[in-house]
């Protein structure tokens, strides 16, 4: 929510409008203009779309994309699929949610770059290091965020190198698609 509130424009897409409505309100109230629809055709003028979906397959296709657009994947499994950056190299597609791991832990069951794993597993390994057994499940707590993000620089999670797709995505692609 935190990258989602730097944009002044909104569109928040899903299937429960009364999660939805809840959402924009709070969206609003932050400062920020918020549509809702449950239509994924509506994403189709972002420039930026970040997902975050329990969908269990690929949702976005191309159709749903603009030129030139960021997609922002914070969902597992993906909402877009490899084969379509393929087809569109345009899009830039960003693995979300990535934390960088200490060299002597590996994770060998995810299909993640080394020295990667997802900020949900960073978060609870966090927790387990500093003996804290909150539970912080659902709604997002923004100052619990600080202190994960604190801890994480302080033993050696900080937020990974974006990638795409698992591979490192070279400075040069930023600029190729801000320059668009």
């Amino acid at each position: 929510m935190a990258l989602a509130l730097s944009f002044d424009k909104l569109v928040l897409v899903g299937r429960d409008a009364f999660r939805l409505k809840a959402l924009q309100g709070k969206v609003e109230r932050r400062g920020c203009q918020a549509v809702i629809s449950s239509d994924l055709v509506q994403v189709r003028n972002a420039d930026v779309v970040i997902t975050a979906t329990s969908a269990p397959r690929a949702i976005i296709k191309s159709e749903h994309l603009k030129q030139s657009a960021v997609v922002f994947e914070v969902s597992q499994p993906r909402n877009v699929s490899e084969s379509l950056v393929k087809q569109r190299p345009d899009i830039l597609v960003i693995d979300g949610s990535m934390a960088s791991v200490p060299k002597n832990i590996r994770f060998w069951w995810m299909s993640l770059p080394p020295q990667h794993t997802f900020g949900c597993m960073a978060e609870t390994i966090l927790q387990a290091i500093t003996n804290d057994d909150r539970h912080h499940v659902g709604k997002v707590d923004f100052s619990f965020m600080g202190v994960i993000a604190e801890r994480g620089r302080a033993f050696g999670f900080p937020a990974a190198e974006f990638t795409s797709f698992n591979e490192k995505i070279p400075p040069e692609k930023f600029l190729e698609i801000s320059s668009r």
